[in-house]
């Protein structure tokens, strides 16, 4: 959450609504990293910056491992990052995977 700017949007999964509430943010972050054995594993492929450099793009792949009932469950995935410059400090302001 310390890189999350103060007001941002985070895209969610199965189609629900975009999240835009930061203390949303956060349970949907915490119940994610509440489970069993999680681990993630980010891959940049991308980046780019706009010309004033004042907000930024990463995307790439993920893995997302972590057992349920027993089982071991990996979600594979891309994800959207956008990064925006306040003060001097890159924060996300929108954030989605699939």
């Amino acid at each position: 959450m310390k890189y999350t700017a103060d007001h941002s949007l985070m895209g969610t999964i199965n189609h629900l609504p975009y999240i835009n509430d930061n203390s949303q943010i956060r349970e949907s972050i915490k119940k994610v990293f509440e489970l069993d054995h999680i681990s993630f594993i980010w891959e940049p492929l991308h980046g780019f910056i706009s010309d004033d450099e004042t907000l930024g793009v990463t995307t790439g792949i993920y893995t997302r491992t972590f057992l349920q009932d027993g089982k071991q469950i990996i979600q594979k995935g891309k994800y959207m990052t956008t990064w925006k410059k306040i003060g001097t400090e890159w924060k996300i302001v929108f954030d989605m995977g699939n």
